[in-house]
Protein backbone atom coordinates (compact mmCIF):
# COMPACT_ATOMS: atom_id res chain seq x y z
CA UNK A 1 0.00 0.00 0.00
CA UNK A 2 1.00 3.50 -0.86
CA UNK A 3 0.16 7.11 -0.07
CA UNK A 4 1.40 10.51 -0.20
CA UNK A 5 1.06 14.11 -1.37
CA UNK A 6 -1.53 13.25 -4.32
CA UNK A 7 -4.15 12.38 -1.75
CA UNK A 8 -4.69 9.04 -3.28
CA UNK A 9 -4.07 5.76 -1.38
CA UNK A 10 -3.17 2.76 -3.63
CA UNK A 11 -3.03 -0.66 -3.81
CA UNK A 12 0.33 -2.61 -5.47
CA UNK A 13 0.18 -5.86 -7.25
CA UNK A 14 2.67 -8.82 -8.21
CA UNK A 15 3.76 -6.83 -11.31
CA UNK A 16 4.14 -3.45 -9.44
CA UNK A 17 1.13 -1.91 -10.72
CA UNK A 18 -0.52 0.36 -8.45
CA UNK A 19 -4.30 1.02 -8.50
CA UNK A 20 -6.34 3.41 -6.51
CA UNK A 21 -8.52 2.18 -3.60
CA UNK A 22 -9.61 5.56 -2.79
CA UNK A 23 -8.74 9.44 -2.00
CA UNK A 24 -8.57 12.07 0.95
CA UNK A 25 -9.59 15.79 0.47
CA UNK A 26 -6.32 16.27 2.11
CA UNK A 27 -2.78 15.08 2.17
CA UNK A 28 -2.30 11.19 3.63
CA UNK A 29 0.04 11.21 6.56
CA UNK A 30 -0.28 7.83 8.13
CA UNK A 31 -0.91 4.29 6.84
CA UNK A 32 -2.02 0.86 8.46
CA UNK A 33 -3.28 -2.26 7.26
CA UNK A 34 -4.97 -5.20 8.60
CA UNK A 35 -6.62 -8.15 7.22
CA UNK A 36 -10.53 -9.06 7.43
CA UNK A 37 -12.84 -11.43 7.12
CA UNK A 38 -13.92 -9.83 3.28
CA UNK A 39 -10.16 -9.12 2.77
CA UNK A 40 -7.61 -6.84 3.52
CA UNK A 41 -8.94 -3.61 5.83
CA UNK A 42 -6.17 -0.65 4.93
CA UNK A 43 -6.60 2.40 7.14
CA UNK A 44 -5.19 5.83 6.40
CA UNK A 45 -5.46 9.29 8.24
CA UNK A 46 -4.77 12.74 6.61
CA UNK A 47 -3.73 15.98 7.40
CA UNK A 48 -6.69 17.38 8.17
CA UNK A 49 -7.47 14.73 11.10
CA UNK A 50 -9.54 12.42 8.75
CA UNK A 51 -9.53 8.60 9.03
CA UNK A 52 -10.68 6.49 6.87
CA UNK A 53 -11.63 2.63 6.66
CA UNK A 54 -11.62 1.18 3.45
CA UNK A 55 -11.82 -2.40 2.09
CA UNK A 56 -8.55 -3.22 -0.29
CA UNK A 57 -10.19 -5.96 -2.77
CA UNK A 58 -13.35 -4.03 -3.56
CA UNK A 59 -12.14 -0.22 -3.56
CA UNK A 60 -14.83 0.47 -1.23
CA UNK A 61 -14.77 3.24 1.37
CA UNK A 62 -16.35 1.52 4.87
CA UNK A 63 -15.88 4.34 7.16
CA UNK A 64 -15.04 7.67 7.27
CA UNK A 65 -14.16 9.13 11.23
CA UNK A 66 -13.23 13.03 12.09
CA UNK A 67 -10.65 11.80 14.11
CA UNK A 68 -8.50 14.66 15.27
CA UNK A 69 -8.82 18.80 14.78
CA UNK A 70 -5.18 18.35 13.52
CA UNK A 71 -2.55 16.04 11.07
CA UNK A 72 -2.90 12.11 12.08
CA UNK A 73 0.66 11.56 12.58
CA UNK A 74 0.63 7.92 13.63
CA UNK A 75 -1.97 5.06 13.57
CA UNK A 76 -2.48 1.32 14.36
CA UNK A 77 -4.86 -1.56 14.19
CA UNK A 78 -4.66 -4.55 16.72
CA UNK A 79 -3.76 -7.96 15.58
CA UNK A 80 -7.94 -8.85 15.56
CA UNK A 81 -8.18 -5.76 13.13
CA UNK A 82 -11.15 -4.62 15.33
CA UNK A 83 -9.39 -1.46 17.14
CA UNK A 84 -8.05 1.38 15.34
CA UNK A 85 -5.75 3.47 17.51
CA UNK A 86 -4.69 7.06 16.46
CA UNK A 87 -2.36 10.14 17.32
CA UNK A 88 -3.17 13.43 16.65
CA UNK A 89 -1.24 16.64 16.43
CA UNK A 90 -3.53 18.16 18.70
CA UNK A 91 -1.38 15.86 21.36
CA UNK A 92 -4.81 13.35 21.72
CA UNK A 93 -4.02 9.37 21.66
CA UNK A 94 -7.92 7.84 20.81
CA UNK A 95 -9.23 4.35 20.33
CA UNK A 96 -11.91 3.88 17.68
CA UNK A 97 -13.73 0.27 17.19
CA UNK A 98 -13.46 -0.19 13.49
CA UNK A 99 -16.78 -1.94 13.04
CA UNK A 100 -18.54 0.70 14.15
CA UNK A 101 -16.86 4.04 14.05
CA UNK A 102 -17.33 4.59 17.38
CA UNK A 103 -14.52 6.73 19.88
CA UNK A 104 -13.72 4.09 22.91
CA UNK A 105 -10.87 6.16 24.86
CA UNK A 106 -8.75 9.18 24.64
CA UNK A 107 -5.88 10.21 26.38
CA UNK A 108 -3.64 13.28 26.34
CA UNK A 109 0.11 12.87 25.59
CA UNK A 110 2.73 14.96 26.91
CA UNK A 111 4.84 17.09 25.07
CA UNK A 112 6.84 15.37 21.69
CA UNK A 113 6.08 13.86 18.59
CA UNK A 114 4.61 10.34 18.03
CA UNK A 115 7.08 8.59 15.63
CA UNK A 116 5.80 4.86 16.13
CA UNK A 117 2.54 3.53 17.69
CA UNK A 118 1.90 0.12 17.85
CA UNK A 119 0.22 -2.60 19.33
CA UNK A 120 1.80 -5.87 21.15
CA UNK A 121 1.04 -8.87 19.17
CA UNK A 122 -1.66 -10.32 21.03
CA UNK A 123 -3.50 -7.05 21.16
CA UNK A 124 -3.10 -6.19 25.50
CA UNK A 125 -0.54 -3.67 25.30
CA UNK A 126 -0.19 -0.53 22.85
CA UNK A 127 3.45 1.58 22.65
CA UNK A 128 3.97 4.57 21.43
CA UNK A 129 7.57 6.32 20.96
CA UNK A 130 7.02 9.79 22.38
CA UNK A 131 10.18 12.01 21.97
CA UNK A 132 13.19 9.89 23.45
CA UNK A 133 10.94 7.70 25.50
CA UNK A 134 8.76 4.46 25.19
CA UNK A 135 5.09 4.61 26.85
CA UNK A 136 3.40 1.93 26.77
CA UNK A 137 -0.57 1.04 28.09
CA UNK A 138 -2.31 -1.93 28.94
CA UNK A 139 -5.67 -2.31 26.93
CA UNK A 140 -8.25 -3.11 29.10
CA UNK A 141 -11.92 -4.66 27.33
CA UNK A 142 -14.83 -3.74 29.27
CA UNK A 143 -18.20 -5.45 29.23
CA UNK A 144 -19.67 -2.63 26.88
CA UNK A 145 -17.35 -2.99 24.66
CA UNK A 146 -15.09 0.24 25.86
CA UNK A 147 -11.67 -0.05 25.86
CA UNK A 148 -9.58 1.39 29.25
CA UNK A 149 -5.88 2.43 28.67
CA UNK A 150 -3.61 2.03 31.76
CA UNK A 151 -0.24 3.53 31.69
CA UNK A 152 2.65 1.94 32.32
CA UNK A 153 6.30 2.73 33.66
CA UNK A 154 7.88 5.10 30.58
CA UNK A 155 11.01 3.94 29.41
CA UNK A 156 13.76 6.14 28.53
CA UNK A 157 15.09 5.49 24.81
CA UNK A 158 18.56 6.98 25.83
CA UNK A 159 20.19 10.72 25.75
CA UNK A 160 20.74 10.09 21.73
CA UNK A 161 17.50 11.87 19.72
CA UNK A 162 15.79 9.31 17.39
CA UNK A 163 14.30 10.31 14.45
CA UNK A 164 12.43 6.72 12.77
CA UNK A 165 11.03 3.54 14.43
CA UNK A 166 9.68 0.04 13.73
CA UNK A 167 8.55 -3.02 15.28
CA UNK A 168 9.69 -6.48 14.43
CA UNK A 169 6.80 -8.15 12.77
CA UNK A 170 6.71 -10.64 16.20
CA UNK A 171 6.17 -7.56 18.26
CA UNK A 172 9.65 -8.39 19.87
CA UNK A 173 12.18 -5.72 19.42
CA UNK A 174 11.69 -2.39 18.25
CA UNK A 175 14.68 -0.94 16.17
CA UNK A 176 15.27 3.07 16.57
CA UNK A 177 17.13 5.51 14.13
CA UNK A 178 18.72 7.85 15.34
CA UNK A 179 20.13 11.35 14.42
CA UNK A 180 23.80 10.09 14.98
CA UNK A 181 23.30 7.71 12.38
CA UNK A 182 23.37 4.57 14.80
CA UNK A 183 20.64 2.30 14.74
CA UNK A 184 19.77 0.78 18.26
CA UNK A 185 17.88 -2.41 18.72
CA UNK A 186 15.28 -2.79 22.09
CA UNK A 187 13.80 -5.36 23.40
CA UNK A 188 9.98 -4.65 24.00
CA UNK A 189 9.69 -7.84 26.35
CA UNK A 190 12.31 -6.96 28.75
CA UNK A 191 12.78 -4.05 28.61
CA UNK A 192 16.50 -3.31 27.77
CA UNK A 193 18.49 -2.56 24.61
CA UNK A 194 19.88 -5.29 23.19
CA UNK A 195 22.58 -3.70 20.73
CA UNK A 196 23.51 -0.77 18.64
CA UNK A 197 24.85 -0.63 15.00
CA UNK A 198 26.48 1.96 13.41
CA UNK A 199 24.90 2.10 9.50
CA UNK A 200 25.59 4.98 8.20
CA UNK A 201 27.47 8.23 8.06
CA UNK A 202 24.38 10.37 8.12
CA UNK A 203 20.95 10.68 9.93
CA UNK A 204 18.73 7.22 9.71
CA UNK A 205 15.35 9.01 8.18
CA UNK A 206 13.36 5.69 6.90
CA UNK A 207 13.05 2.37 8.46
CA UNK A 208 10.92 -0.65 8.37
Amino acid sequence: MTAGQDHIVKRLNTKQQAFPIGSHEDEVTALAVAPGTQGTVVVSGDKAGVVTVWNAAFGRLIRTLQAHTKAVTALTLSPDGATIATVGGEGKLCLWSRNTGKKLQEVTLSNGEVSTLFFAQDGRTLFACLGSSLISWRVISLLNGARNLYIEKEQPLGATPFQVAAVSPDGKRLALGAADATLHIWNLLEKHEESTIAVSEFPITALT
